[in-house]
This record gives structure tokens, sequence and C-alpha cells, in this order.
């Protein structure tokens, strides 16, 4: 996880500065998004992996109580 943020905020940094020298505002956009992801991935797949365990803890309770 550590790579994949890594690599999105360098692709931040460049697409953000490439944007900037070359007044395009769609790449400073596409560096703004790195940086959102960036930023979201983490809490997001920690948040999804807690929530598909739990689920599935309880399905299996709900099957050893029938």
């Amino acid at each position: 996880m550590f790579y994949f943020e890594a690599i999105l905020f360098i692709s931040f940094v460049y697409f953000s500065g490439f944007g900037y020298r070359k007044n395009k505002r769609n790449m400073m956009l596409l560096g703004s998004f790195c940086l959102f992801l960036s930023l979201s991935a983490e809490p997001f797949v920690e948040g999804f992996n807690t929530g598909f365990t739990e689920s599935s803890q309880e399905i299996k309770q709900s099957k050893s109580a029938d």
C-alpha cells in the first residue's frame, strides 16, 4: 500500500508541475486526482476489509445458529 501511495504522490507532483509549466489545466486536474487517491486509498481499503470481515463473521454466526 505504501508503494501505491508513493507512486500516486509522485504522479501528483509530476502532473501538477508539468501542467503548471505548460499551462494545461487538465494535467493539473489529473495531478489533483492522484493526490486525492493517494490520501484516500488507505482508509477506504481498511474500511472495506473491516466491513467485509465483520459481515462474513456475522454470516458464519447466523449459519451456525440455525
